[in-house]
């Protein structure tokens, strides 16, 4: 699992003098957290009630308290919740819902084994990693499950609401050129730089891609993070690549698609971990099993046709 990385605070230790100004003024840190500035992943803390045992991962002061009245609420709704709310002090988006059946024991033997977390907490996890990369995601305020008998049986994600974003699908039916451009070389860029740090998103899809507004100076934001991570898993940097050209077949024209690869394929040799020189046929294995797979599961396709197969795919990917 992603390694807890907190921006480490500054001594606290006063000088001799008693008139002498604190070598530390907490008033900065104080308003760096308002407005919810850097060192995320800095505390945790374990509530105890009717509901359950809830562990509760956050940072901002106060939020922990606030996200337990919380979900004392959102675990009496039957449904699963995503909704948009104000918390601390913020326009936030929450996500919720039960664990049940196999998924429970499923995540329950991978919290014992040390693997991972329950969706919702390895969640907030990755984005604080990625966050605190300097890569851009919906800031995680806090992430949290409820144990009851000792399996996970609740889950929920707060993170900050990112005014204005579209998802990368909407954004590249809208945008203009040489913007739409600008959009697939920043999140190439972004892409190849997670993969050599050794980070697979794993379900690296459109709908799983945000865009923020034009004036931001970086507009690639990554949702949807619970399934990947820095850690030893089953998926590989192709795993990614092959999803993303699979669904983003009817968005992509042929040159958009092979300029994409180049700009990752350099992306992955500045950070200096050049990309293999096979990947196009690692991405094929890849695609090929994603798309037998929406074949055989079509409500995935949410309406759509199937994808282009991998032959027509690859034939635009190597023409000059």
């Amino acid at each position: 699992m992603p390694s807890q990385f907190p921006i480490p605070r500054p001594s606290t230790t006063t000088g001799t003098d008693p008139g002498e100004r604190s070598a530390y003024d907490p008033a900065p840190l104080e308003a760096a957290s308002e407005l919810h500035a850097g060192n995320v992943d800095v505390a945790a803390k374990v509530y105890k009630s009717t509901m359950g045992r809830t562990q509760i991962h956050g940072w901002v002061a106060g939020s922990l308290d606030k996200a337990h009245e919380l979900v004392q609420d959102l675990v009496k709704r039957p449904a699963p919740v995503g909704e948009f709310l104000t918390f601390a002090g913020a326009s936030c988006y929450c996500k919720a819902g039960k664990l049940k059946g196999k998924s429970r024991w499923r995540h329950a033997v991978r919290g014992w084994l040390r693997l991972g977390h329950a969706p919702c907490v390895q969640e907030y996890f990755n984005m604080c990693w990625l966050h605190n990369r300097h890569f851009q995601v919906p800031l995680p305020l806090v992430g949290g499950v409820v144990r009851q008998h000792g399996l996970p049986a609740y889950q929920f994600l707060i993170t900050r609401q990112v005014l204005g974003s579209v998802t990368l699908d909407v954004a590249l039916a809208s945008e203009p050129q040489p913007r739409r451009r600008e959009l697939l070389r920043e999140l190439a860029q972004e892409v190849g730089r997670m993969h050599a740090l050794s980070f697979v998103h794993h379900d690296l899809f459109p709908r799983n891609i945000l865009v923020a507004p034009a004036d931001w100076p970086r507009r690639i934001l990554f949702l949807d993070l619970w399934a990947g991570g820095d850690c030893m898993h089953f998926r590989s940097p192709a795993y990614d690549l092959g999803g993303f050209l699979l669904e983003s077949a009817p968005l992509l024209e042929a040159g958009e698609r092979r300029q994409l690869l180049e700009d990752y394929r350099t992306s992955c040799q500045s950070q200096g971990r050049p990309a293999p020189l096979d990947l196009l046929d690692r991405i094929g294995v890849q695609y090929k099993k994603l798309r037998a797979r929406l074949a055989q599961q079509p409500d995935r396709l949410r309406g759509q046709p199937l994808p282009e197969n991998w032959a027509e795919m690859e034939r635009s990917l190597r023409a000059n």
